[in-house]
C-alpha cells in the first residue's frame, strides 16, 4: 500500500507508512484541509531538509509482505454512491518493494490492477491493467509517470497518488512548520518542474515530526488551483490502525472514502489472487 497507509496501518512507529492519502501510514491522523494556494514560504529551507526528509520517506520499506482488504466508496457530485472492493498487498523483494492494488468488476466499471515497484530514490515503476470478470488474467502493461493522471477504477484516487510519483520530483523543499490537529508537523512542498493540463504542479504534504508520516496531502493544478485534499477519517489508536481516510476533489466535488476492513495474514497472501466476492 502505499506510504500513507503504511505509516498508519499497524504496529505504531515500526509500520509507519501512511499519509493520512493520499494516502498514506500510522498514529493519530485526522481530517484537516484549507491549505492556501498562495505559496507560504514563512520557513527558509537553505540546507536541503526538504530533500533529504523524502529522500528519507523513500527508502523506508515496509517491515513484512502485508495484505488489506478494503472497501471504496465514490459519491459523485450527482447519484447515488458507488462501493468497489479493493485489495492492496505489499511485498518485498530483493530491489525494494511492491504494492499491488487491485478493485473488483463493479456493473459497467472493469476490475484494474495497479503495481508499483519501489526502488528507494531510484525512479518507481508502474505496471496497469484491466478485467472484466474475476476468471480474466489482466493484461499488465507499463506506464509512464505522466499516464499516471487517471483514476483507480473511476475513483478521485488517481493512480500518481498512489504511487506517490511526486515525492520523485526534483524540487523538495520544506516551506514552513505548523501545528495541525495538535500534531507538529513540517510541510514540505513538492514542485513538478513541467506541469501539463491535466497534471498536478504541486503537492503539499504535512509530515509529522514525530513519525515522519504524511498526515495530509493538497495537490494543485497546472494553473495553481487547489485540485484535492486527502484526509484521515478514522484511527483505531487500541489497534493501531487506520480504518477510514477520504480523497476530495475540490473541483468536481467528489469524494472518494476508503474504508479498511481487515488485514489478511501475510502467509495467505498470494500473487494474482482477486478481491473476494461481496
Amino acid at each position: 500500500m502505499s506510504l500513507y497507509m503504511r505509516v498508519l496501518t499497524r504496529r505504531g512507529a515500526a509500520g509507519l507508512r501512511i499519509c493520512l492519502a493520499f494516502m498514506l501510514s500510522a498514529s493519530a491522523w485526522a481530517a484537516v484541509s484549507g491549505a492556501s494556494a498562495v505559496r507560504d514560504t514563512s520557513y527558509n529551507d537553505t540546507k536541503g531538509e526538504g530533500k533529504a526528509l523524502v529522500q528519507e520517506l523513500l527508502t523506508r520499506m515496509p517491515p513484512e509482505n502485508s495484505q488489506i482488504l478494503g472497501l471504496l466508496k465514490v459519491r459523485p457530485p450527482v447519484g447515488e454512491i458507488v462501493e468497489i472492493p479493493v485489495r492492496m498487498t505489499t511485498r518485498l523483494v530483493d530491489d525494494g518493494w511492491h504494492e499491488i492494488y487491485e478493485t473488483q468488476p463493479v456493473r459497467t466499471q472493469p476490475g484494474e490492477v495497479f503495481i508499483v515497484k519501489h526502488h528507494g530514490t531510484a525512479p518507481s515503476e508502474y505496471l496497469f491493467g484491466r478485467y472484466k470478470t474475476v476468471d480474466e488474467k489482466p493484461e499488465l502493461k507499463p506506464l509512464k509517470p505522466d499516464q499516471l493522471y487517471r483514476p483507480l477504477a473511476g475513483t478521485d484516487f488517481y493512480l500518481v497518488d498512489l504511487g506517490l510519483e511526486f515525492l520523485h520530483w526534483p524540487s523538495q523543499k520544506i516551506v514552513k512548520k505548523e501545528m495541525r490537529k495538535s500534531r507538529s508537523c513540517r510541510v514540505v512542498e513538492s514542485i513538478n518542474p513541467k506541469p501539463s493540463p491535466g497534471e498536478y504542479s504541486r503537492v503539499l504534504s504535512w509530515v509529522d515530526f514525530e513519525t515522519s508520516g504524511i498526515i495530509l496531502a493538497e495537490a494543485y493544478d497546472h494553473n495553481g488551483e487547489l485540485w484535492k485534499e486527502f484526509s484521515i477519517q478514522k484511527f483505531d489508536r487500541k489497534e493501531k490502525r487506520l480504518t477510514e481516510m477520504e480523497i476530495y476533489n475540490v473541483q468536481t466535488d467528489s469524494r472518494t472514502r476508503l474504508e479498511l476492513n481487515f488485514e489478511v495474514k501475510t502467509e495467505t497472501a498470494r500473487e494474482g489472487a482477486r478481491p473476494p466476492e461481496r
